[in-house]
């Protein structure tokens, strides 16, 4: 419509008597010039487009190229800017998946994912991390939604094993297999007869320690799978020595500024020269008061038949890293005592997040220690969780 139609002009055509590579069919006699072909391309073939259309090509090229590189940076900018936390947010989760906390390790990673591009690198490891929680923790849908988004990631190694978790969604799915494990089964197993076999004590003859703790990764996740676990099957007193040691150093802060501190801290464990112990006795409560930057705080300890509770004043520095606290207010049982406001006692902080605290304060003999120097055979640590 609109337009015109020329008859092609006349070629001389012909059949072939065989069949070759083309087929049995009439065709030009000569197939350059009847389709238009015969034109030299490469090196050595004439221009085919002037100076300025090549130009004004590269130009394009260039501003499509700047557009797409300037919508990658808009992405990950909020990578970029948050990256150490965002690290330390996925080694936080595992080591939460490491001891069964499913609810915390999705509550540490759900606000980096919601800020983070599901296209990028470390999005991605964000998104892979928090798919497996939510998978483990019953939520397919959205553990399934995360892995179709992380499809599209520019990492290779992030689309991999997204479309494997994918797939072992829909397999479930499709075989009808729920993600909690029946073992109601092994009840009805018949007792098995052990008179005549052999002893498996020969076998830790000889078997190698486990390596010391030797950062700030390993501490942590050694402290939460304490702190987990007060049956001491999953840990030992060594462990967590070696933990408190490298926590002590400086280079190796936990302390996050802005994680809260208001709530309720159970004691889970704690440390005294050698001695480690499991100990759920004490339990703490800060509340914020009216003057700025001091938290109240309420400490109840159960001695046998008797519960003790004091109260005082907890006033951390203003980097979180040091603390202040003084009681002023006893009860054992149902005696009330006000005192004077007693001893300062001086904490350094080691680590502070959403779930876990542990505090370091002198032993008696060493009050007068600065805490920058103090050793850790003078001091007592507390690990409190939340």
């Amino acid at each position: 419509v609109g337009g015109s139609w020329n008859r092609p002009k006349e070629v001389e055509t012909y059949k072939p008597s065989g069949s070759g590579s083309w087929g049995v069919f009439e065709r030009p006699r000569d197939m350059s010039k009847a389709m238009g072909g015969g034109r030299r391309v490469g090196v050595g073939a004439p221009e085919t487009e002037t100076e300025e259309e090549r130009k004004a090509k590269a130009m394009r090229t260039a501003q499509l190229l700047a557009s797409y590189r300037e919508g990658l940076a808009d992405e990950d900018a909020f990578e970029r800017e948050h990256q150490s936390e965002i690290e330390e947010a996925i080694c936080e989760g595992r080591q939460y998946m490491a001891v069964g906390d499913l609810r915390r390790c999705v509550e540490t990673l759900e606000p980096f994912w919601r800020n983070c591009s599901a296209k990028s690198d470390l999005g991605g490891r964000v998104g892979l991390e928090l798919g497996m929680a939510l998978d483990a923790y019953g939520d397919r849908d959205a553990a399934s939604r995360i892995y179709g988004d992380l499809a599209r990631s520019r990492s290779p190694d992030v689309v991999r094993k997204a479309k494997q978790l994918q797939f072992g969604l829909e397999a479930m799915e499709m075989l009808g297999v729920e993600a909690e494990a029946d073992i109601t089964g092994f009840s009805i197993l018949p007792e098995l007869e052990v008179d005549r076999q052999y002893s498996q004590d020969v076998f830790n003859v000889g078997k190698a320690a486990a390596a010391p703790v030797d950062s700030k990764a390993e501490a942590l996740a050694v402290l939460r799978v304490a702190a987990s676990d007060l049956s001491r099957e999953r840990w030992t007193a060594t462990r967590v020595t070696q933990a408190l040691a490298v926590l002590t150093d400086p280079a190796n802060d936990a302390v996050r500024p802005k994680a809260p501190i208001t709530g309720v801290w159970r004691l889970v464990l704690r440390k005294e020269g050698s001695r480690v112990q499991g100990d759920e006795r004490s339990l703490q409560t800060v509340t914020l008061t009216d003057v700025e930057g001091a938290y109240r705080v309420a400490r109840r300890e159960s001695l046998g038949i008797a519960t003790s509770e004091r109260e005082g004043t907890w006033v951390p520095a203003e980097d979180r890293r040091t603390a202040r606290l003084v009681f002023d207010t006893r009860r054992v049982g149902p005696l009330r005592m006000l005192s004077a406001e007693g001893p300062a006692m001086e904490q350094r902080i080691l680590v502070l997040d959403q779930t876990l605290m542990v505090t370091m304060e002198p032993r008696r003999g060493a009050e007068g220690t600065p805490l920058a120097r103090l050793a850790a055979e003078n001091a007592i640590f507390y690990v409190w969780t939340q």
